[in-house]
């Protein structure tokens, strides 16, 4: 099992209290050895938490090249379970 190559988890900007629908946005560069990206939502104390509709974007330069093609040929072609639904 390697070793994260980035993490961001908002500690540094918390949402508290009681807040109306929001969108956060959480910007990682992904390595080109990164095999896999992990997200999602921490309640941390008590209380509740909602999310909804989460997404992953590309925001700069593209994979390519014949050895990221082979890594990446049995991965889906877009993110599954954004809304934690299924």
């Amino acid at each position: 099992v390697g070793q994260p190559l980035a993490f961001e988890n908002m500690q540094s900007r918390p949402v508290r209290g009681n807040t109306d629908w929001s969108s956060y946005v959480i910007e990682l560069p992904v390595a080109e050895e990164a095999d896999k990206i992990y997200f999602g939502a921490i309640l941390v104390g008590s209380g509740q938490i909602w999310v909804d509709d989460f997404q992953v974007e590309s925001l700069g330069k593209s994979l390519a090249g014949d050895h990221l093609k082979l890594r990446l040929r049995n991965l889906p072609t877009r993110p599954l379970n954004l809304d934690f639904e299924l």
